[in-house]
């Protein structure tokens, strides 16, 4: 799987051999394209470099569970034999979001009633990526009940304003271990899923 250092680096190289190609092709803008292509592989790299050991492992398993996201087709709902959570993706937007939808507990003096239990049921959205790359960590989760909308639905101002308060409070973050809980989820999910199918 290539890293963040490696994109970094490809893109920096690309840039390089863009400012050279100006020798051939004498044109300014040739000369700016690849300066400004040089300048965001720099800017990224240095960014990579400077990432603690802890963000760098985060990294690792975003890619993983964002690979895994990518193949997995939508709609599909499948369910954690240990915890009996659903798990499924969502795509919106050009995002790729995670889902682990927990069902309501068992309301003793109520009736035991799957609609009653989906009605109380939490949605918990894992935003994995954009376009065709992961999103660098800390790794963002937004929590609410099944129901409401999702992040990936909701207005630019609105998202906005979970990210502007997730910045002051780094609530929506997902911690390394969470994140490995939830690749271990996801991989016993997917392992039960085929061994029902064989």
């Amino acid at each position: 799987m290539i890293g963040s250092r490696i994109e970094a680096a490809a893109a920096l190289v690309v840039g390089l051999a863009v400012v050279a190609s100006y020798l051939w092709f004498p044109h300014p803008a040739v000369l700016f394209v690849g300066a400004f292509i040089a300048g965001l592989g720099t800017a990224a790299l240095l960014g990579a470099l400077r990432r603690s050991p802890m963000l760098r492992r985060q990294e690792v398993m975003i890619r993983a569970l964002w690979s895994t996201g990518r193949r997995w087709p939508s709609g599909l709902v499948l369910r954690d034999p240990v915890t009996d959570s659903e798990v499924t993706v969502e795509r919106e937007r050009g995002f790729l979001a995670l889902v682990i939808i927990d069902q309501a507990d068992d309301d003793p003096s109520g009736p035991d009633d799957a609609s009653a239990r989906r009605r109380g049921a939490t949605a918990t959205r894992y935003l994995l990526g954009f376009g065709a790359a992961p999103v660098p960590p800390p790794l963002l989760r937004h929590t609410a009940a099944v129901h409401d909308p999702s992040p990936l639905r909701m207005s630019w101002r609105q998202a906005g304003a979970l990210v502007h308060f997730n910045e002051l409070t780094g609530a929506m973050e997902a911690s390394t271990e969470e994140l490995a809980d939830l690749r271990a989820q996801v991989d016993r999910t997917i392992a039960a899923a085929a061994e029902g199918r064989a």
